[in-house]
């Protein structure tokens, strides 16, 4: 016949364990952690269309979701990077997992960006639905703290507030009483509803439930809860939760059944979004190609399958164990000191790399973000983890050979000098600091032309031109001119090659002072010595063009990280509005169920008990009136409604006088005294706080209502 709202809550916390855990996104929400990673998280499907994008995405593109998802993914890709970003995508939808890979893309500004890209088929029963992708920005890695963020998509709770509907009915169903919300409900004036069967407004395939769950009632459980589907007035299905609590005779059978029901059609529709949301969320963060782990106290709580991946070990055996026991020895207490400050809520790196040592014995290095967030009530830490064993390999190669390029230039035999293309010098070895007597520092300020003899300046300027033009070439016979003003005869050989990221010329000079009488010899040495700085330079030229890559990718990789500062409060924030607005839809339902008891029933259980009744009757009196506040006694003492300080007869009195009844009037019904209903007047005025004020009552008491 369904489940109540408690055993509904039940039953997902239920379908939220897996693997010996409570996965922490049913508490908490799954989008939450998707917007927590500090990484760009996008989906594509089939035709190549955005159909998800987190926060990060949108922030670092500049364009805001609708433009995505109305977008395909080639329309903001770099035409460069193209070609490559098809085949990637065609891999995914072939089922294989994509090659990381860099691209260019424009944002929304017209800023030129360069990510690195991880890919993934999206599978939904085993079928590849679309594309699951994290983007890294590589600009500026190691100069910003990681904060995770989330796009938490925030659910807006849909609850129309409707009355209560409230009947009597005999135990086959026949209607002995109905309210007006009852009648409006099902469009039903209440002489076509009494005396009639309420099965026909159920729907077919629950009457049998519903009758099934009606005859269960006895002494010792009065009370059932269940939902059903019904139809409304125009015909339409809707769900309704309906509270029965049987009547019982002296003999203890039932003689009745009390029903209070409300339409929860709503309710219903936002619990299969929410289900169909935290499956999608779901999906995400277990596809994911970057390890997630949640560690609460030391210990880890939850771990995705990339951690698995990553680690060697099975969910199993890293769960409840401490979240330093994979660190290598080296970094083992960096870790626990972290740990330690953050329980602390001491200042703590948001980015740092660590070592790990995986099941079979391999160390990996791991790039690692931490961020703190609450859960059920208890602060954890979500932190991801990026293998960067290959990047750290890479960086050591670009260390080495930096260590490389800088030996063979500083060890050189012959002086060696960089300049940019106005000829302002830029580098310089240690043989050009012995051959022209200017130090280091001198020389960076100068200018190549300041370097050269006066007579020979011209040439040299028109050698620099030529060398400029064709990217390479040499001066024979030319000359320096020391600090001391000695000249001092010298070939120079020049290459233009890419030094930083620019274009600058590398100028090799070689005193031919001693050498002049043997023009033979120096010819042929010279020669030689071209070749063998010219294959030099082509290895350097080679080296160098190497290092700007990896030095490129790596500032790319750093600037990733720069947009995320303030999200996760902003998150938190909507959640605490929708629990706040959820909890006070559940106040407004004692209240009003607390309100129409008072106002409905007590007042004329009251005037019952005062009447002529004989022994028989006044046993069902009682009953009645036990059975009243057996219903409304479990929230009693939560309700916060206005009339709840109210006594019966105060509650009658107001009711008589929201329905436009004068003193006079209330007075002949009650069978009191019109002094007496001004002393109830003044009382119900008191307690709603407006006995000093100049407000009608009756139009304050239809505000409330």
């Amino acid at each position: 016949m369904g489940m109540t709202v408690k055993s509904r809550a039940k039953q997902s916390n239920t379908d939220g364990k897996q693997r010996g855990g409570t996965l922490p996104w049913r508490e908490a929400g799954f989008q939450e952690l998707a917007d927590n990673i500090s990484d760009g998280v996008f989906c594509i499907n089939p035709a190549g269309y955005f159909t998800f994008v987190n926060k990060v995405v949108t922030e670092r593109s500049g364009m805001r979701p609708d433009k995505f998802y109305a977008s395909r993914f080639l329309d903001i890709v770099h035409p460069v990077y193209r070609d490559e970003t098809v085949q990637n995508f065609q891999r995914v939808m072939r089922g294989e997992n994509g090659i990381p890979y860099e691209l260019k893309y424009e944002s929304a500004d017209g800023q030129l960006k360069i990510v690195e890209v991880h890919s993934r088929p999206l599978l939904i029963g085993g079928k590849v639905v679309g594309l699951l992708g994290i983007v890294r920005n590589i600009m500026e890695r190691k100069q910003a703290e990681a904060l995770l963020r989330q796009r938490e998509a925030s659910y807006r709770a849909v609850v129309e507030d409707q009355e209560e509907m409230i009947c009597r009915f005999l135990p086959d169903s026949t209607l002995t009483f109905v309210n007006d919300a009852y009648c409006r409900f099902f469009g039903k004036n209440k002489d076509e509803l009494l005396g009639r069967k309420f099965l026909p407004f159920v729907a077919d395939e629950d009457r049998e439930i519903v009758m099934q769950r009606i005859a269960a009632l006895s002494k010792e459980n009065p009370r059932e809860v269940h939902d059903q589907r019904s139809f409304t007035v125009s015909g339409d299905m809707c769900w309704q939760q309906w509270v029965n609590r049987a009547l019982f005779d002296e003999q203890g059978c039932v003689t009745e059944i009390q029903a209070v029901g409300r339409d929860i059609t709503t309710l219903k529709k936002m619990e299969e979004q929410l289900r169909e949301s935290e499956e999608q969320f779901r999906g995400l963060i277990e596809n994911m190609p970057i390890g997630i782990f949640i560690y609460e106290g030391t210990k880890i709580r939850y771990l995705n399958p990339a951690c698995e991946r990553f680690t060697g070990y099975t969910w199993s055996e890293l769960y409840l164990s401490d979240i330093w026991d994979l660190v290598h020895p080296e970094f083992k207490e960096t870790v626990k000191e972290y740990v330690i400050k953050r329980q602390r809520k001491e200042p703590v790196p948001e980015l740092h790399v660590v070592k790990i040592i995986t099941k079979s014995g391999d160390e990996r290095w791991v790039e690692r973000s931490a961020i703190a967030i609450e859960l059920k009530e208890k602060t954890s830490v979500l932190v991801t983890i990026m293998d960067i064993t290959e990047r750290r390999r890479a960086e050591e190669t670009l260390r080495k050979s930096e260590e490389k390029y800088r030996a063979l230039v500083e060890n050189s035999s012959d002086p060696i000098l960089l300049a940019d293309e106005h000829g302002n010098l830029i580098e310089v070895n240690r043989m050009a600091e012995k051959l022209l007597c200017y130090t280091r520092e001198e020389l960076l300020q100068m200018n190549y032309t300041q370097i050269h003899p006066a007579t020979e300046r011209e040439r040299t300027i028109t050698a620099f031109e030529n060398i400029a033009q064709d990217g390479h070439g040499s001066l024979k016979n030319g000359a320096i001119l020391r600090k001391d003003g000695t000249a001092v005869p010298v070939d120079i050989t020049a290459n233009a090659i890419e030094y930083s990221g620019s274009r600058v010329f590398q100028a090799s000079f070689r005193d031919i002072s001693e050498h002049k009488q043997i023009e033979d010899t120096l010819e042929r040495l010279v020669r030689e010595r071209t070749v063998e700085l010219s294959e030099k330079n082509a290895q350097l030229i080679e080296e160098i063009k190497e290092r700007r890559r990896v030095d490129a990718a790596l500032q790319k990789k750093k600037k990733e990280l720069m947009l995320n500062a303030d999200k996760l409060e902003k998150m938190n924030t909507a959640l605490k509005v929708l629990l706040k607005q959820r909890e006070e839809d559940k106040r407004e339902l004692e209240e009003k169920v607390m309100t129409n008891v008072k106002e409905l029933l007590i007042p004329y259980l009251e005037k019952l008990k005062t009447s002529r009744l004989d022994a028989k009757d006044k046993v069902h009196v009682s009953i009645l009136d036990e059975n009243l506040k057996n219903i409304i006694s479990p929230f009693t003492h939560r309700l916060s409604s206005k009339y709840s300080g109210f006594t019966p007869r105060e509650i009658q009195v107001a009711n008589l006088i929201k329905q436009g009844n004068s003193t006079k009037d209330i007075a002949e019904f009650l069978g009191i005294s019109r002094s007496a209903i001004n002393l109830h007047r003044n009382s119900i005025r008191h307690k709603l706080g407006i006995i000093t004020k100049k407000i009608n009552l009756r139009s304050y008491l239809m505000s409330l209502s």
